[in-house]
């Protein structure tokens, strides 16, 4: 699953080795998009477009685990009431 196969894990650690990392593998991927929609629907995935839905996706996630560790929060306060009831 690695992008660049097998011979990207065997590399991996090697003082010479290519560097690899998800932002890097992510802004590849956005580069090879079509800068601009120029009306064919084949095109409406363009780098304008890319960029907006990973960063909306980023804050959607950091919101979520906000609020999940506020409901856990939330939780163990209720429980510590009640073990000093």
């Amino acid at each position: 699953m690695v992008p660049g196969g097998k011979g990207t894990i065997e590399k991996w650690g090697e003082e010479k080795g290519e560097e690899w990392s998800l932002g890097k593998q992510r802004r590849e991927a956005r580069e090879k998009l079509p800068e601009k929609y120029d009306g064919n629907i084949n095109t409406i995935w363009n780098q304008d477009s890319s960029e907006e839905f990973g960063d909306e996706f980023s804050e959607n996630c950091k919101e979520a685990i906000i609020l999940v560790a506020q409901g856990l929060d939330e939780y163990m306060a209720l429980q510590r009431i009640e073990e000093n009831r």
